[in-house]
């Protein structure tokens, strides 16, 4: 991305992270729901990075560039460290557990967080899939996040 200079390198840049993310969602899709909402090694499961995204554009487009006063749909995700009552005060609720497709409905895109939220939920859900089939024999964990709503940083 850092490469990235003119407006068709953008466009591109976009496309790409467009379809990647397009096969990311498939290849959950094929995943029960729970499964979704499961932390891998105290990582954000794959709906809370979505979650996050969500924020994250709400951040960059509805505050940074259209300068609204409260930009955040209540299905963001702040990062780590933010009390209940603090996401509150943005209108978020972190503790509403969303089906993906309601998630998808809302998810918009920016393309750092895009490109470095995808790489994590790739390698979750390759954990995930594996773990369906042979029992974890790592030492990482696997968590509902529903129990444990705070990943370590």
């Amino acid at each position: 991305m850092r490469e990235k200079r003119t407006t068709d390198d953008y466009r591109a840049m976009w496309d790409t992270i467009e379809r990647l993310w397009a096969e990311t969602v498939a290849r959950a899709g094929r995943l029960p729901e729970p499964a979704l909402h499961q932390r891998v090694d105290d990582e954000w499961s794959f709906v809370e990075t979505l979650r996050h995204l969500i924020l994250a554009t709400d951040k960059w487009v509805g505050h940074m560039i259209l300068n609204k006063p409260m930009p955040y749909h209540r299905l963001g995700l702040p990062q780590p460290g933010y009390t209940t009552a603090d996401a509150a005060a943005l209108g978020t609720d972190p503790d509403v557990r969303p089906p993906l497709a309601e998630v998808l409905e809302v998810r918009g895109v920016v393309m750092k967080e895009e490109c470095e939220h995808r790489r994590y939920a790739v390698r979750d859900l390759a954990i995930l899939e594996t773990d369906l089939d042979d029992p974890p024999t790592r030492t990482g964990s696997l968590v509902n996040s529903q129990d444990n709503p705070e990943p370590s940083w």
